[in-house]
């Protein structure tokens, strides 16, 4: 298992397993209940009793959520139905109230019989001991500080904050495509989107000596996220906001993955490990190109607790 997407928090903490486990265990995932619209909680990882899969320093973790989504359309077709067979029983038409009381009446009538359009979704997630990082498969921010809400409780210090540079990267990474010049080991790749008050352009094939790029960048238009790679080591797309997508790691990296016996659990651990160590390098590198790591944190801080 290796993150397409990496959100990346800062953990103060020393993470202690046996406490974070307690933890979690707190927190369990339960299937969606009839009537229930939504249901997240951590789950057991996959061939183990345990919520949190461990190696090498770094903690495995996945919350799990269910979610009932009946389609607009359904609750139209009912709704029209319901309302019919009220109005010849009145022998008049429903007023707005009680349209509104038959429309609720509908969606968890729905609700209650919607195992069809029940959603399952899995967001994965490890805490880095050794960098002190928590780093969360998502570019979402709502589903990353949400992943932070559930597990910062088994964290002894629960001051969790985004990683970022003291630079802002959305400057940074227009100067690089200005100056056509990035910082070793990274070079750029080929999309990048720029932005400016009037809307957004994406490059799917980026050519840096392109006149009309060189005239955008002069014109004030900015880079939000651009696609990079770090020497032969990965492919990824960096955002303004310095969250990280389409992360892909090279075959020089792969060739170094060990799988062990080929046991589930065994190859689980080969992945952890790889990508613990390629994200780690990978983070590094950015912060160290884009002027170090930030150190103001409060604002963060303040909104997470």
């Amino acid at each position: 298992m290796i993150f397409k997407n990496l959100s990346v928090y800062r953990v103060p903490a020393t993470v202690d397993a046996v406490a974070l486990e307690a933890h979690l265990d707190k927190r369990p995932f339960k299937a969606c209940p009839p009537g229930q619209e939504a249901t997240t909680g951590f789950a057991r990882i996959f061939g183990t009793k345990s919520r949190v899969f461990s190696s090498s320093g770094l903690y495995l973790i996945c919350l799990k959520s269910e979610e009932r989504k009946v389609p607009p359309a359904v609750v139209k077709t009912k709704l029209k139905k319901v309302i019919e067979a009220e109005e010849i029983t009145l022998g008049r038409r429903v007023n707005r109230d009680e349209r509104r009381e038959l429309d609720a009446q509908v969606r968890a009538d729905l609700l209650r019989s919607a195992e069809d359009f029940i959603q399952g979704h899995d967001t994965w997630a490890y805490l880095d001991t050794q960098a002190h990082l928590l780093v969360v498969n998502t570019t979402s921010a709502k589903t990353a500080s949400h992943v932070v809400e559930m597990v910062k409780g088994g964290i002894s210090d629960q001051l969790l904050y985004p990683l970022k540079p003291s630079r802002d990267v959305s400057g940074q990474m227009t100067s690089w495509l200005k100056d056509k010049r990035t910082p070793e080991p990274f070079w750029v790749g080929v999309k990048c989107d720029l932005t400016d008050d009037t809307g957004t352009l994406k490059y799917n094939k980026l050519n840096l000596d392109d006149p009309r790029l060189i005239n955008y960048l002069a014109e004030g238009m900015r880079v939000t996220c651009l696609a990079m790679a770090m020497g032969d080591r990965s492919t990824f797309t960096l955002a303004e906001d310095f969250t990280i997508k389409s992360v892909v790691l090279s075959d020089t990296v792969l060739t170094d993955l060990d799988h062990g016996s080929g046991e589930p659990l065994e190859e689980l651990a080969g992945d952890l490990v790889l990508m613990g160590a390629e994200v780690r390098e990978l983070l590094k590198e950015l912060i160290s190109a884009l002027g170090g790591e930030s150190q103001e944190t409060e604002d963060s801080v303040k909104w997470l607790n």
